[in-house]
């Protein structure tokens, strides 16, 4: 089965990766924080929504595809860190090379809101 690489021309929507770090503040407590670790330009699928309930709260879910060009930034990425993108933050549940040849990146994302 031959794989060929998405269109890039798609990538038309700019994200910042970003990684959660602790840090102690001017007390000496620690807090977590996320800073950000780049600037992409990505192509975002929105692949399904819905509704759950966790802890007795309706949260709404909205799971996407990420797309990313495969590069050293974006190998680094894991599940630890998410994607922010036009004010919404998207957790990274899966981080998968599309090819197997290193061209591009996805991952698939869930947005609680």
């Amino acid at each position: 089965m031959v794989v060929t690489a998405r269109d890039p021309g798609q990538r038309n929507k700019r994200v910042s990766i970003q990684r959660n770090t602790r840090a102690a503040d001017t007390a000496g407590q620690l807090s977590n924080s996320w800073s950000e670790v780049a600037k992409r330009w990505a192509e975002i699928t929105p692949v399904k929504g819905g509704e759950s309930f966790k802890q007795h709260k309706l949260i709404a879910e909205t799971d996407h595809v990420v797309f990313l060009t495969n590069d050293s930034v974006t190998r680094a990425i894991t599940e630890k860190d998410r994607i922010v993108w036009n004010g919404k933050s998207l957790s990274i549940l899966s981080v998968y090379d599309v090819d197997l040849a290193g061209v591009e990146i996805m991952l698939q994302c869930k947005e609680l809101k």
